[in-house]
């Protein structure tokens, strides 16, 4: 098989439709949970290469902390993905 046909053979993933979105909760109650478990810890040890997260800070007065987001879904071409978003609030301080 060449290059340009192998190429042809992979699912586009980054245009595949999500199919189904799932919440933690559901999906520790699944049969594949330690699949979706490892995939987790793989994308968290990333955030941590990449530098995502700095050290531990005291919450400044009148900051409100946001925790991490995880996102759970199969799209259409089967391809299970999970990921994290965290918002980012600035907040003014009393002058």
């Amino acid at each position: 098989m060449s290059d340009k046909d192998a190429k042809e053979n992979v699912p586009d993933q980054k245009n595949a439709k999500v199919v189904e979105k799932l919440t933690r909760r559901i999906l520790m109650q699944k049969d594949d949970w330690d699949d979706w478990r490892k995939s987790e810890a793989k994308q968290f040890h990333q955030y941590q290469q990449q530098g995502m997260f700095g050290e531990p800070q005291h919450r400044p007065v009148k900051a409100n902390i946001l925790s991490l987001l995880w996102t759970y879904v199969i799209k259409a071409d089967g391809t299970k993905k999970v990921g994290a978003a965290a918002t980012v609030t600035l907040v003014e301080r009393d002058r």
